[in-house]
């Protein structure tokens, strides 16, 4: 299933898409920097941490039935073509996972060292996706998309290096830094807009456009 969305349509939708995942991931960030500067309270972890479950639960149920049901079938073939379309639905996988296990965590009040590294290990996963993460359209519209994802992913990533940090040392200096580096991150998506060109069909085969479907 190829859904036929002119470029322009695509550019739309996907500066969209970014910025209300900004958002999101900034009202994340913020609520983990009140637990940060709280000292640890337990209802600032609950809160993050299920809401960023929430947020990756949507995420995907939205890459999946963005189409409606009726199409989902053919759109779930159709993803063995588009490793871009794949790394979205395993990006909204992997957060929600690693929320869902630390909110349980945080409810059980659970001991365990190796769930502690569940949020932080599912951060840095998307953070080498991003970094890696594939782009439709002209070369030029693909080195501009592919020069500001890198950024985020490698922002990411430091935000999964401090929260690892901060679950073992909680009064050290690493919650508020993972915080920030989680708002620099919904920063950067809340900017970010599809450059001219992306989508568009290139001859280069790594760049070839495949609309969203």
């Amino acid at each position: 299933m190829r859904v036929p969305h002119p470029p322009e349509y695509l550019r739309r939708a996907s500066t969209l898409a970014h910025r209300v995942v900004g958002a999101l991931l900034g009202i994340v960030g913020l609520l983990v920097l009140g637990e940060a500067l709280a000292g640890s309270a337990r209802s600032f972890h609950l809160w993050w941490s299920g809401s960023a479950a929430v947020l990756g639960l949507l995420f995907v149920a939205f890459m999946l039935f963005h189409h409606g049901f009726r199409l989902l079938p053919s759109w779930l073939a159709d993803l063995g073509g588009d490793p871009q379309q794949r790394q979205h639905v395993t990006i909204g996988i992997l957060l929600t996972i690693g929320a869902a296990v630390e909110f349980a965590r945080t409810s059980t009040n659970s001991p365990s060292a190796l769930l502690r590294l569940a949020w932080p290990l599912a951060l840095l996963l998307i953070g080498v996706m991003f970094v890696r993460h594939t782009q439709h359209g002209t070369g030029q519209a693909v080195g501009q998309a592919r020069r500001f994802h890198t950024l985020l992913g490698w922002t990411l990533v430091a935000a999964a290096l401090l929260s690892a940090a901060a679950a073992f040392s909680p009064a050290a200096a690493a919650g508020p830094a993972s915080a920030l580096a989680l708002l620099a991150a919904a920063v950067l998506l809340l900017s970010y807009r599809e450059p001219a060109g992306a989508w568009e069909p290139s001859s280069a085969p790594h760049h070839q456009m495949r609309a969203e479907g």
